[in-house]
């Protein structure tokens, strides 16, 4: 059996593998892939216990690859115990604090000239032997550490990091976070900014979180946080303050999970359908099942009624009623009835339902589905609009469901955002019943109506969403916003319930500056994008919005239509400028679908466009190679870097914080303060290499091979030819070929760990190697030590 003469194994830095947390470099020929990568964590009050299970494959014939796994640590984590299985048996490994991680970092950057590992420069890793892993076999590893989680005034963030998988040549089959939290205070929020997330809450103390995805390449870490606290609604605020700017702030808002009935606002709901002609068919029939459904789910505290309008308006009760079980059965009698049949009254069934409401204790709460356009009675959507508004006197929040794609996207706009409420857009795919049955089991317990937010003393601006919605159980209120001045300050969230106010305090700290929660100002842009770009679909473009738009996109990296033409040729979701004019169609609802997510955005996620990449609070758009940071005018002084150069190794030494920004390839051009610094290649013009040839110096040279680490053999050719690459000891004998055959112009390279024909270290000392090609040969000199 042949033994491979290599040692480090990693996945990221080679085009023919996959990622995941152990990093791989193969030799020529070899490819390593994985099956899975699933992580568990349990979080005991503060300590995270996190534990990895991977399935890596060897899909190649070569026998008995040797390797050293690699994990980098997550930033910050304050690690107190490592453990490793390979196959069901513990191996021992060692940890390495950040300055030997580093070494270990830039020397692979120096031998395989890819600069992916750098973002983890100021990190540890845990290093251990991996042996063997069979041709077309599989090799499970398990990892487990256990670390302190941060905490500040109430909030606990864990991070684990997944963004190593960005680099896999392929999506892998699965990928999953699952965390398991359990604390001794009640936990109200729990939330991810960067990734989707399923929540299930048992009770007060105990919380489960699911991510789970198929076919896809993570690239960004996987963050979390959760709050505790005692109180019946519990309130925290996030911060991030860059050096000589306004902050930025994450408020949170959330209800305890064990209400009670007094917690719960008594509501007046009035569910209005639309029955026209074009909703026959399923769409009625989905329609009638939802109907019947959210009846059923009112509380007997609950007053409702329930209006169907086409061309004329039918309703089942002269006014609401409450929600006993006589009447919620008479309720189903009416629905039964439905027939779909006539035009669209819009304007007459709104202006009946606002008659039925009234100031007094109840909330007052409207759910309207339509199909279709006004097409009797008045058909102008701003006179429409008006109407509704101005007989909308007791401040009923108006939610809108839009199905299919012949609704009014801007009637429909019009409408909840003038009556304090929110357009859902059902595609004509989706099941009717599903989706207004989702959204009102939570809108159905609402525990603080009319709610305010005061600062106390804090100056905020540019505050998303601008009215603060009505806060219901099981779900949070986000809000995001830019702050002036600093200090320590009191926030006070005012509701009603039941006729009755409400209040409750925290005490936030909005420093002079901070690093943390990098994600907050992309996803503040994001809101702040959405509301303008929303702005210029109901109300018209102007320079000013314009302007506005383009800024943010460019600084936060968010493509938008004003910007798309700068980055792509289509912007995301598929809808254009044009299409934010349209009010009916397709492009119209997948434009008032998308600005919708962009307004209520809680992550940041789907963002990732090729062109574009934001690193720890910096925006680079790909420009003729150059990942270009779009803060670089060109007025800057500019110094040069060779990528993998001595000054380059120097430069991140003394400036280890551009190694995320290095990280993202060899051409770069990055500004700090009033100097941009620009990494790039060597000189790729083959034209100038006199032969046809060019043998360069191994790096890193000395070598110490069979330790693990090895040195990179570089070649170039102009033109195609034949080739053997040959190392020699000093007495001129071949001791090993380490590439022959026809190869194309361009760049070729070779990874050699000291190894001889047969896979045996070689001694240390002096070697040569030697390049022959079709027109000539070269001869240059290495060592290899210990």
């Amino acid at each position: 059996m042949k033994r491979l003469g290599w040692l480090l194994l990693v996945l990221v830095l080679c085009p023919a593998l996959s990622r995941a947390d152990g990093i791989i470099v193969p030799p020529p020929g070899v490819n390593i892939s994985v099956k899975y990568h699933h992580v568990t964590v349990y979080i005991n009050d503060n300590v995270a216990t996190t534990t990895i299970d991977q399935v890596f494959l060897n899909d190649t014939e070569i026998d008995s690859i040797e390797g050293i796994y690699i994990f980098p640590l997550p930033k910050g984590a304050a690690i107190n115990n490592f453990t490793m299985f390979i196959d069901g048996e513990e191996i021992s490994g060692q940890m390495l604090p950040a300055d030997s991680a580093r070494a270990i970092y830039e020397s692979i950057v120096r031998r395989h000239l890819d600069p992916a590992l750098l973002e983890y420069l100021g990190t540890g890793l845990f290093r251990a032997r991996v042996f063997p892993i069979r041709a077309k076999g599989e090799k499970r590893i398990k990892i487990s550490y256990s670390e302190i989680l941060r905490y500040d005034s109430g909030i606990y963030a864990y991070r684990y990091p997944l963004s190593t998988e960005k680099f896999s040549a392929r999506p892998l089959d699965s990928v999953s976070v699952a965390v398991n939290i359990s604390s001794s205070s009640p936990i109200k929020t729990v939330y991810s900014p960067s990734h989707p997330i399923q929540v299930d809450r048992p009770d007060e103390r105990h919380a489960s979180v699911l991510y789970d995805e198929g076919g896809v390449k993570p690239d960004t870490d996987f963050q979390l946080y959760y709050t505790v606290s005692t109180e019946d609604v519990g309130l925290h605020a996030l911060t991030h303050r860059p050096a000589g700017e306004d902050g930025f702030y994450l408020f949170l808002a959330v209800p305890k999970v064990e209400i009670d009935d007094t917690m719960i606002v008594k509501k007046r709901i009035l569910f209005v359908l639309d029955r026209s002609g074009s909703m026959s068919g399923k769409k009625i029939r989905q329609a009638k099942e939802a109907l019947r459904f959210v009846v059923n789910q009112l509380g007997e505290q609950d007053r409702f009624n329930i209006i169907s309008f086409s061309t004329d308006i039918r309703l089942f009760q002269n006014g609401p009623v409450p929600a006993t079980p006589e009447n919620k059965q008479a309720a189903e009698a009416f629905i039964a009835r439905f027939s779909a049949d006539g035009g669209t009254n819009i304007n007459d069934a709104l202006l009946a339902t606002m008659d039925q409401m009234k100031a007094d204790e109840l909330t007052n709460m409207v759910l309207f589905l339509t199909d279709g356009r006004p097409t009797v009675g008045e058909r102008d959507i701003g006179a429409i609009r008006n109407n509704v508004k101005k007989a909308n006197k007791h401040g009923a929040r108006l939610f809108v469901f839009g199905v299919g794609y012949d609704v009014n996207t801007h009637l429909l706009d019009y409408l909840s955002e003038d009556n304090a409420g929110l357009s859902v857009y059902v595609h004509p795919e989706e099941d009717i019943e599903v989706a207004v049955s989702s959204f009102f089991s939570k809108i159905n317990y609402p525990v603080l109506a009319n709610l305010k937010l005061d600062y106390g003393g804090l100056r905020v601006y540019d505050v998303y969403p601008q009215e603060l919605p009505d806060l219901f159980r099981g779900l949070q209120i986000t809000v995001l916003g830019r702050y002036e001045n600093s200090g320590s300050y009191g926030l006070t969230l005012t509701g009603d319930v039941n006729g009755q106010q409400r209040q409750f305090q925290t005490e936030a700290a909005f420093p002079e500056e901070s690093d943390q929660n990098a994600f907050i100002p992309r996803l503040w842009a994001l809101r702040k994008i959405g509301h303008l770009l929303n702005q210029i679909r109901l109300y018209g473009e102007s320079e000013e919005l314009i302007n506005e738009i383009i800024k943010l996109s460019k600084r936060y990296g968010i493509v938008t239509p004003y910007t798309s033409i700068l980055i792509l040729e289509n912007a995301p979701g598929g809808w254009s400028l044009s299409d934010l004019r349209q009010q009916t169609g397709t492009k119209a609802f997948s434009a008032a679908s998308d600005i919708g997510a962009y307004r209520s955005a809680v992550t940041t996620r789907n963002l990732s466009v090729s062109e574009v990449r934001y690193i720890a609070g910096k925006t680079f758009f790909l420009r003729d190679s150059f990942w270009v940071d779009v803060q670089f005018t060109g007025n800057e002084r500019i110094v040069d870097v060779l990528f993998a150069s001595d000054a380059y190794f120097q430069l991140l030494a003394q400036q280890p914080a551009l190694g995320k920004y290095f990280s993202l390839g060899k051409n770069v051009i990055v500004r700090m303060d009033d100097v941009a610094y620009k990494v790039h290649e060597p000189d790729r013009d083959y034209r100038v290499i006199p032969g046809g040839y060019l043998l360069f110096q191994n790096t890193p040279n000395p070598f110490p091979g069979d330790a693990g680490i090895g040195t990179t053999i570089r070649y170039m050719l102009t033109t195609d030819s034949w080739v053997k690459l040959a190392v020699y000891d000093i007495l001129g004998r071949e001791v090993v070929v380490l590439d022959e055959g026809y190869r194309p112009a361009g760049e070729h390279q070779i990874l050699w760990y000291g190894f001889d024909r047969y896979g045996r270290p070689l001694s240390n000392g002096v070697y040569f190697y030697r390049l022959q090609t079709e027109h000539g040969a070269v001869i240059k000199k290495m060592i290899k030590v210990r």
